[in-house]
């Protein structure tokens, strides 16, 4: 069960989804479905959140710190491909595709998370026929895109 958000915390979860191009074919009723299966977790600085090649079972929004997006290079190499920011979504493409996760993230300061566990996301794809839709031309654009990197 999750735990119980704030009405700030809500609006803020509902900013950041708005934000995001893969729910903008959810309803705002959909949105607060997915909202109220969020957990808030506190993520130590250093922690890592997860790694190249783990299963995708949760996608984050960070509420507060900051996170490291990166990519394992040759020779123990790092390749910092994005740093996360309050409001922003990380580790949603591994939900929609079901492929491990392509990049490793940590915490690079003590950070607070809302979490959505893949068994909710699937809930909220499977009732939404456009949704389902939209993900599979999102992803496919996106898996173009990858490809020019």
């Amino acid at each position: 069960m999750a735990d119980k958000l704030t009405q700030q915390e809500v609006s803020f979860l509902m900013q950041a989804l708005k934000e995001v191009e893969m729910f903008t074919f959810l309803t705002v009723s959909e949105m607060d479905t997915l909202i109220s299966q969020m957990h808030k977790v506190n993520i130590p600085k250093g922690k890592v959140i997860f790694s190249e090649g783990d299963d995708g079972t949760a996608m984050f929004i960070l509420f507060k710190g900051k996170i490291q997006i990166a990519l394992k290079k040759w020779f123990g190499r790092k390749h910092v491909i994005s740093i996360i920011k309050a409001g922003e979504i990380f580790g949603e493409m591994s939900l929609a595709t079901f492929r491990p996760r392509m990049a490793t993230a940590v915490a690079l300061e003590k950070s607070e998370c809302f979490v959505l566990f893949k068994s909710s996301f699937q809930f909220a794809v499977n009732k939404n026929p456009a949704f389902i839709v939209h993900l599979k031309e999102l992803i496919e654009r996106r898996g173009i895109e990858n490809r020019k990197i």
